[in-house]
């Protein structure tokens, strides 16, 4: 009975267990008031009506130590694959619905040059057989001066023309044997810094980094297709690192 989201049921299983999910989630909570205490209430239910679920754990990346994931499908590919350019501004509003599949999975065939957009999908499905179906970015990922963490992401990021995009890992980011994680007030503190031990964590890390940062680029210029003046092409765009990003003194916090 203990799983996990996304969940895939039947639509009369549904109407048993959604009831009792509801109805146990509050009780759960109040024993344990903290994160994920909605998704035990989901696994209680499912115990509670004997509703067994088969598990699937290909289908998702998300924490870099774990074995029940997805890496078995990312550990053997080519780093240099999933890091490299973000697609411009331009380029994201042109992209067609098949050709944005490409940047949403990071994927491109030179990263020394600028992305090409692909509309073949039979070449793309040569060129990434198989990929698990999900990216979970609730996890921190860091990588010497790299960083991912989505509530370190600036709002600004979607809803200003003049914000700068996160700029994109290079392909060399799994190198970097240690990490570097802002503090809580960065006016008044310096970043941890922390040694990383394991070639397979450097290498996952810098997967997920590349990747995450590349979904929310393409997020954001999809955004901004709807509120920037056409005249605001890529020779506008900048970006800047998000770890750098998290290190700025803002005033409040003086």
């Amino acid at each position: 009975y203990p799983v996990g989201p996304p969940y895939l049921l039947h639509y009369n299983d549904w109407k048993l267990l959604a009831p009792k999910w509801s109805e146990f989630a509050p009780r759960v909570y109040a024993q344990y008031p903290y994160l994920l205490a909605e998704m035990y209430a989901y696994c209680c239910a499912a115990a509670h009506l004997g509703l067994k679920h088969f598990t699937v754990n290909h289908m998702m990346l998300s924490n870099v130590h774990m074995s029940d994931e997805g890496w078995q499908l990312t550990d053997s590919l080519d780093i240099s694959l999933a890091c490299g350019s973000s697609p411009s501004l331009d380029q994201v509003q042109k992209s067609t619905s098949a050709s944005s599949s490409l940047w949403l999975t990071g994927y491109h065939y030179n990263h020394s040059k600028p992305p090409t957009l692909l509309t073949d999908q039979t070449t793309l499905s040569q060129l990434v057989p198989r990929l698990p179906n999900f990216l979970h970015f609730c996890q921190n990922y860091r990588l010497g001066p790299w960083l991912f963490a989505k509530r370190r992401i600036p709002h600004d990021l979607f809803t200003s023309c003049d914000h700068p995009f996160l700029m994109p890992p290079p392909p060399n980011v799994f190198s970097f044997d240690f990490e570097l994680q802002p503090p809580g007030n960065p006016c008044k503190q310096q970043a941890l810094r922390k040694s990383i031990t394991g070639k397979r964590t450097q290498m996952r890390s810098a997967f997920m980094l590349c990747l995450t940062t590349a979904h929310v680029n393409a997020a954001a210029g999809r955004a901004r297709t709807a509120i920037c003046p056409v005249s605001h092409s890529s020779a506008n765009i900048t970006h800047a690192r998000l770890f750098d990003l998290s290190m700025r003194c803002a005033a409040k916090k003086r």
